[in-house]
C-alpha cells in the first residue's frame, strides 16, 4: 500500500529538491557571469589604462594630429574584437576606431557622465537593437589638475556563456536527475515501509474522530514505528472503554435516580390511598423508608456535584493541623452500624496519634467511602484491618478486608470516573462508580498517593499515604 503522507513527504522533499537546485545554478550562474565579466573587463581596462597614461604624457591636450595618432595606435590593434571611441567632458566625440562615428558628433552616453562624476573606472552592460549583449566601459583622462577632460569607451559584445556554463548546467541536471532517482529508490525500498504505518495512524485518527474506537491498526513487522501502533490500539480499546463506562453510567445513574423517585412515590401512593385506615406504626415505617431513599438520593446528587466540583477544579482544602487518627476513628463510628449488620469486626492498629495537616471532612469522606467500600464486599463475620503509621515526612494507611476481591484485570480502571466492577454485582450492592474515583482526586489534592491490591475470593487491600505537612 503506498503512503499518502510518504507521497506528501516525497513531493516536499522533491519540490524543496528543485528549489536547491534552482538555487544553486542561480548562484553559480551568477558566480560565472560575474568571473567572466571580470574576464571580460580585465584586458579593457588595462588597454583603456595604456591609452590614457599616453594622451595624460602629452605636452598639452590640444590633440595635435601625429602626437594625437601615435597615441591612439592601440585602438587599431584590437579592431577586430573591440571598438573605442574618446568623448571630451561634452560627450563629443574625438576619435572612433571603427570609423562609424563622424569626429565632432555628440554621444549622449550615460557611462560618460557616470565616469565623469565619479573619476573613475566603470562598467554598463547594455543589449542593442538587433537584441546584442554589449560591454561598455569608460576610463577618464586626466588634465594637470586631475579633472576628467576626456573619457576612453571601450566596447565589446559579451556573447552567449561559454562551454563551461553550459557544461556546469548540464552537471546540475545530472545530479539533479540522480537525486531524484535515488530518493525514489530509497522510498519505495525503504520509506514505504515507515510512512505506511503513519498513514494508518492518520487513517485511525480521522476514525476517531468519528466515534470509531474499536478502529485498530495492523501491527505488521517490528519496526521503529510499532511502539506508536501499539499505544494508538491501546489509547483506541481506553477511549472505547471509556465511551462505554459513560454510557453505562448515564444507564447505572438513571436506575439508581429512578429507584429512589420510584420507591417514594409507590409509598406515598399507596398512603394517599389507604389514608382513612392507615396505623400510626404503619405509617411510620412508610416514613423511615421515605426518609432512607430520601438519604440515598442525596448521596448520589452530592457526588454528582462533587465531581462536577473537581472536574472544573473548583474544589478547596479547608487546610488545619490536628490528629489523622481522630477522622479516622470518627469515620469507624459512622460506619460502625452498617458492619454490625453483617457482623464484621473493624479493627484500627496504630501507635500514637499522628498530626497531619489536611482537610478534615473531606479525609473523612475518603475514609468513610474505603471502609464503606470494604463492608459492602465483605461477607458474614469478615475482619476489616486498618493500619496506620508514619514516618518523618508522610503518613501511611493501610486498608485491608479479606472479602470477594477484584480480578487483576479490573485494577487498572478501579479509580476511573464512572467505572463499576462487575456491574451486576455493583447494582445490587449499591453504588455508582463515583466513590474510588472521587476518593483518589481527594488524595491527590492533599499531594498524596493511592493504590489498590486484590486478588478474588482473598480480598482487598488498600494503600495511602501523604505528606503530614501539606507542599504547595
Amino acid at each position: 500500500m503506498s503512503s499518502k503522507l510518504g507521497w506528501r513527504v516525497i513531493s516536499t522533499y522533491f519540490l524543496l529538491l528543485l528549489i536547491g537546485l534552482f538555487t544553486i545554478h542561480n548562484v553559480l550562474y551568477n558566480s560565472f557571469m560575474a568571473s567572466e565579466m571580470d574576464q571580460r573587463i580585465a584586458p579593457l581596462l588595462e588597454r583603456s589604462q595604456q591609452v590614457s597614461k599616453k594622451l595624460e604624457s602629452l605636452e598639452n591636450l590640444g590633440f595635435k594630429d601625429k602626437e594625437w595618432i601615435k597615441a591612439l595606435a592601440p585602438f587599431d590593434e584590437d579592431k577586430e574584437r573591440v571598438r573605442f571611441l574618446l568623448l571630451d567632458s561634452s560627450h563629443n566625440l574625438l576619435s572612433d576606431s571603427y570609423n562609424f562615428r563622424q569626429q565632432g558628433e555628440n554621444l549622449p552616453l550615460e557611462l560618460v557622465d557616470s565616469v565623469i562624476n565619479e573619476k573613475s573606472f566603470q562598467y554598463r552592460r547594455y543589449v542593442n537593437t538587433k537584441g546584442e549583449k554589449l560591454l561598455y566601459t569608460g576610463y577618464p583622462v586626466y588634465n594637470s589638475q586631475e579633472d576628467p577632460v576626456a573619457i576612453i569607451v571601450a566596447m565589446t559584445s559579451l556573447g552567449e556563456p561559454g562551454e563551461a556554463l553550459s557544461s556546469l548546467v548540464r552537471r546540475i541536471t545530472i545530479i539533479g536527475l540522480i537525486f531524484i532517482v535515488s530518493s525514489l529508490l530509497v522510498y519505495f525500498w525503504f520509506l514505504r515501509d515507515i510512512f505506511s504505518p503513519l498513514d494508518r495512524l492518520e487513517e485511525g485518527v480521522e476514525a476517531m474522530t468519528r466515534g470509531n474506537y474499536s478502529y485498530q491498526i495492523e501491527e505488521s513487522e517490528e519496526s521503529e514505528l510499532s511502539p506508536i501502533v501499539r499505544s494508538f490500539n491501546t489509547l483506541g480499546s481506553r477511549l472505547g472503554d471509556i465511551e462505554a463506562q459513560q454510557k453505562d453510567f448515564v444507564s447505572t445513574l438513571s436506575h439508581e435516580l429512578k429507584t429512589p423517585i420510584a420507591s417514594m412515590k409507590i409509598i406515598t401512593d399507596s398512603l394517599i390511598q389507604a389514608k382513612a385506615t392507615v396505623s400510626n406504626e404503619i405509617l411510620y415505617d412508610f416514613l423511615e423508608d421515605i426518609n432512607s431513599e430520601s438519604d440515598r438520593l442525596k448521596d448520589i446528587i452530592d457526588d454528582l456535584l462533587f465531581m462536577a466540583s473537581l472536574e472544573r477544579q473548583d474544589v478547596s482544602l479547608n487546610l488545619d493541623v490536628r490528629p489523622i487518627t481522630r477522622a479516622l476513628e470518627e469515620s469507624i463510628r459512622v460506619m460502625q452500624p452498617l458492619a454490625d449488620q453483617k457482623h464484621i469486626t473493624i479493627t484500627l492498629e496504630y501507635q500514637e496519634k499522628f498530626f497531619a495537616e489536611f482537610d478534615y471532612n473531606k479525609m473523612k469522606q475518603v475514609f468513610i467511602n474505603l471502609i464503606g467500600n470494604a463492608v459492602k464486599y465483605s461477607d458474614e463475620g469478615d475482619e476489616i484491618i486498618i493500619h496506620v503509621w508514619a514516618d518523618k515526612d508522610r503518613i501511611h494507611f493501610k486498608f485491608q478486608d479479606n472479602g470477594i476481591g477484584i480480578d487483576a484485570q479490573e485494577l487498572p480502571y478501579v479509580f476511573d470516573r464512572f467505572y463499576r466492577v462487575d456491574k451486576a454485582r455493583s447494582r445490587e450492592r449499591g453504588g455508582t462508580g463515583l466513590g474510588l474515583h472521587i476518593v483518589q482526586q481527594i488524595v491527590n489534592l492533599h499531594n498524596g498517593k493511592i493504590r489498590m491490591e486484590s486478588l478474588n475470593d482473598v480480598g482487598t487491600t488498600v494503600y495511602i499515604d501523604f505528606p503530614r505537612v501539606y507542599e504547595v
